[in-house]
């Protein structure tokens, strides 16, 4: 912008003055607007990408352990502010999540409930509505109170601390034996 350019629009202000307050005021109070949500978005956009960083470094470090515990899939989430956010898609094929069906019932310091995503499982089994709770330290496992054809779903804590949690659900193939 030039000399030339600002004198044309004092020009255009000084014949329509109340426009010009109007628009300044307009221009103002968008710029403030836009501040105001670029500094709370990119906190909560840190805490998110933090987050998926770290997941990532987990999955990688702790894959083989992971695909150990979990062979029938594994997918690594994490939980901000009672919002749930899962890792990349799940870990196998024969499993589909859906991630959208899933709620943070109540996570304290002391434990996690979660309603876990639905599932479909090898062989069209479906799970749905399954609720999970955790006490909420490092390395703890709850597994799921429904069993579906013999398939149930698992919830690891990975790390745990004030800000986020992340976790694994995976789900497995129970025997009969280990049910008696």
């Amino acid at each position: 912008m030039n000399i030339g350019d600002i004198e044309r629009l004092w020009e255009i202000a000084k014949q329509h003055p109340v426009k010009a307050i109007i628009i300044v005021i307009c221009v103002f109070i968008f710029i403030v607007i836009i501040a105001w949500l670029r500094g709370f978005m990119s906190e909560k956009g840190r805490q998110f990408a933090a987050s998926k960083k770290e997941m990532k470094k987990i999955n990688r470090n702790k894959a083989e352990e992971l695909r150990s515990q979990f062979p029938n899939g594994y997918q690594i989430f994490s939980i901000i502010d009672r919002k749930i956010i899962p890792y990349r898609k799940f870990q196998t094929e024969n499993v589909k999540i859906d991630w959208s069906t899933a709620r943070i019932i109540n996570a304290n310091k002391d434990y996690i409930e979660i309603m876990l995503p639905d599932a479909q499982l090898p062989g069209n089994n479906i799970l749905k509505s399954n609720m999970i709770r955790v006490a909420n330290r490092e390395g703890l496992i709850s597994s799921g109170h429904f069993v579906v054809n013999g398939w149930s779903s698992v919830v690891k804590i990975l790390r745990s601390d004030k800000e986020k949690i992340i976790a694994v659900v995976g789900y497995e193939k129970i025997n009969r034996q280990n049910l008696s």
